[in-house]
């Protein structure tokens, strides 16, 4: 039986760079060196933090995931549709004190009415 990966903390952890696609990272056989299947690993992570960090792009988010990205150090840059896919399944994404590289995205959701307007709105 294997186990599965549902937690992972890596706040203040001088991380930097871009978050990618779970579900795209591939599993290694160490005895052939070929890639044999697909990572589980977006499918069973629960949880993930990598707030208090310098991440710079998000690709995708892990389905099922409450994931924490507060308190970015770095303008961060969102994939197409990455904002608009935590809203329609209603992801828990939390970017409280992150600063956004753009506003695009978030200011059609706010005229959806599916974002509410704080005092630092665009800033």
């Amino acid at each position: 039986s294997s186990s599965k990966l549902s937690s992972l903390v890596a706040s203040r952890c001088g991380l930097s760079g871009d978050l990618i696609d779970l579900s795209s990272i591939r599993t290694l056989n160490r005895s052939s060196l070929r890639f044999i299947q697909e990572s589980q690993l977006a499918k069973s992570l629960l949880h993930l933090d990598i707030s208090n960090n310098s991440i710079e792009f998000v690709e995708a988010l892990p389905p099922n995931a409450h994931v924490r990205i507060a308190f970015n150090k770095v303008k961060l840059r969102l994939a197409k549709g990455v904002l608009t896919q935590a809203f329609d399944e209603a992801f828990e994404l939390d970017l409280r004190s992150t600063p956004l590289a753009d506003f695009g995205e978030a200011r059609q959701l706010f005229y959806a009415g599916k974002l509410k307007q704080t005092r630092f709105f665009g800033q």
